[in-house]
């Protein structure tokens, strides 16, 4: 069986599919948007909550998507905010830790662009013990806010996290593609890996071109997405 996050999904675009039913990913997201509590959706699509965050996840941040804007937005899919919460989708992962579904909303509200709900999630659950994630959806979240000093911060006390190195891999294809300056490529992505402070100084000065860095920061949230759940 598939664990990984984003092996749930099945072909690309409006075909994509999740679970052993090969339920059509857009159909997923219209139900919880039309209002079936996630639990439902899951017991009538057959789907485990792992799929639900897939579906939900591969809307915005699938691979031949940009992902969400480099500065908050308002929400595209505003009636989704009930099932991306704390007692939504994040409630159906019981073995988690109160904090860790918290740090699981974060990341679903912020990538669906419920800044302040994300924001609310990520503190109560660093405020709670939960460390690994929450954090640095906090720095997401002030980095799109956008306010560069407390998006620092937040990566401070993030220190070295798992996801710098694929991270580091994919934005080093993306910064090409988008035939950035060889000294600034040095700076983001130097021999330690990733350089989050770089990355926030870049985009602050517009020193990449704008589709390439939110490429980057939906690769950056595919990861950490992913790592919210494992």
């Amino acid at each position: 069986m598939k664990t990984e996050l984003w092996e749930r999904i099945d072909g690309r675009e409006r075909a994509a599919t999740v679970g052993p039913r090969r339920v059509l990913v857009g159909d997923v997201v219209a139900k919880l948007e039309a209002g079936s509590a996630p639990i439902e959706a899951c017991r009538g699509l057959d789907l485990e909550p792992i799929d639900i965050v897939a579906a939900l996840g591969f809307v915005v941040l699938g691979p031949t998507r940009d992902g969400p804007a480099l500065i908050q937005e308002r929400p595209r899919r505003q009636k989704l905010r009930h099932a991306l919460l704390v007692s939504g989708v994040p409630s159906l992962f019981t073995k988690m830790s109160k904090p860790e579904q918290l740090a699981l909303a974060a990341g679903l509200l912020q990538i669906h662009d419920f800044w302040d709900d994300s924001h609310k999630a990520a503190q109560t659950a660093d405020d709670t013990g939960e460390t690994k994630v929450s954090t640095y959806w906090h720095a997401i979240a002030h980095r799109r806010e956008p306010d560069p000093g407390n998006a620092s911060y937040w990566y401070r006390r993030i220190g070295k996290h798992a996801v710098f190195s694929p991270l580091a891999e994919a934005a080093s294809e993306l910064l090409k593609e988008g035939d950035v300056d060889p000294s600034l490529v040095r700076k983001l992505i130097p021999s330690s890996g990733w350089d989050p402070y770089a990355f926030i100084d870049a985009v602050s000065r517009q020193q990449i071109p704008a589709i390439i860095a939110q490429k980057i920061q939906r690769e950056e949230m595919r990861l950490l997405l992913a790592a919210s759940i494992s």
